[in-house]
C-alpha cells in the first residue's frame, strides 16, 4: 500500500507472441498450424513423390529389351528407306541407260542437249534443297517422304513421254526438284529414332542402296 492508503498495483510485462505463432495473424490463418513450408516446396515434394511412384510402376528396360526394340526399329525403318532411295536413284540414273539404247536418235536430240538435260537436274536439285528442308520440318518425314517419292515416280513416267529435247530438259529439272528432299528427310527420320553413335551405321546402310541402282 502507498502513503494514501490505497493498494499499490504492480504492472508485469508479458513477452510478445511471435508473428508466426499468433493465431490472429493473416499468415497463420492462411496456412495450417505448424506448417513452415512454402507453396513451391509443397509442389516440388508432390512432384517428386509422383515421379517415384511412377518409377515403381514403370521400371527401366533391361539391355536385352533395348536390343530387341532396336532390332524392331531397324526392320521397320532401314529397309523401306533404302528401297525409297533406290527407286529415286533409278529415276535419276535411267537416262544413261536410255542413251545407251539410242535415245538421242529417236528423240531426236544432240549430245549438247543431252548434257544440258543432265545439268538441269542438278541445278534444281541444289537450288531447292534448302526450301525443301524447310517444308520437311513443317510437314515431318511421315508426310514428306511418301509425297516426294510419289511425285518423283510421276515425273519419271512423264520423262518417258517427251517428244523433243526441250521437253526432256524441263522434265529433268522438275525431277531434281522432287528428289532433293529425300536424302535430308531420311537423315532427319534416322536421327529421330537413333542416338548419334547408332545413326551413323544406319546412314551408311541407307546410302549403300544407291549402288544397286547402277547394276
Amino acid at each position: 500500500m502507498d502513503s494514501s492508503g490505497e493498494p499499490k498495483t504492480s504492472s508485469i510485462s508479458l513477452p510478445s507472441v511471435p508473428k508466426e505463432l499468433d493465431p490472429n495473424s493473416p499468415s497463420t490463418q492462411s496456412a495450417p498450424l505448424g506448417s513452415t513450408a512454402s507453396l513451391a516446396d509443397i509442389e516440388k515434394t508432390a512432384a517428386d513423390n509422383a515421379h517415384i511412384s511412377a518409377g515403381k510402376h514403370h521400371p527401366r528396360p533391361t539391355a536385352e529389351e533395348l536390343k530387341h526394340l532396336q532390332r524392331r526399329i531397324d526392320l521397320r525403318i532401314i529397309p523401306i528407306c533404302s528401297v525409297l532411295y533406290l527407286l529415286c536413284f533409278l529415276c535419276r540414273q535411267n537416262i544413261g541407260n536410255a542413251k545407251t539404247y539410242h535415245m538421242l536418235d529417236t528423240l531426236p536430240a544432240t549430245s549438247q542437249e543431252y548434257q544440258l538435260a543432265l545439268t538441269a537436274f542438278f541445278f534444281t536439285y541444289s537450288t531447292f534443297d534448302v526450301p525443301c528442308n524447310m517444308l520437311l520440318r513443317k510437314l515431318g518425314p511421315k508426310k514428306w517422304l511418301p509425297l516426294i517419292t510419289l511425285l518423283s515416280g510421276v515425273v519419271t513416267v512423264c520423262m518417258g513421254l517427251v517428244r523433243n529435247a526441250n521437253s526432256l530438259i524441263g522434265v529433268r529439272a522438275v525431277l531434281g526438284l522432287t528428289e532433293c528432299g529425300l536424302f535430308p528427310g531420311v537423315a532427319m527420320m534416322i536421327t529421330m529414332w537413333y542416338v548419334k553413335k547408332e545413326a551413323q551405321f544406319r546412314q551408311a546402310l541407307f546410302f549403300c542402296a544407291a549402288r544397286y541402282a547402277s547394276l
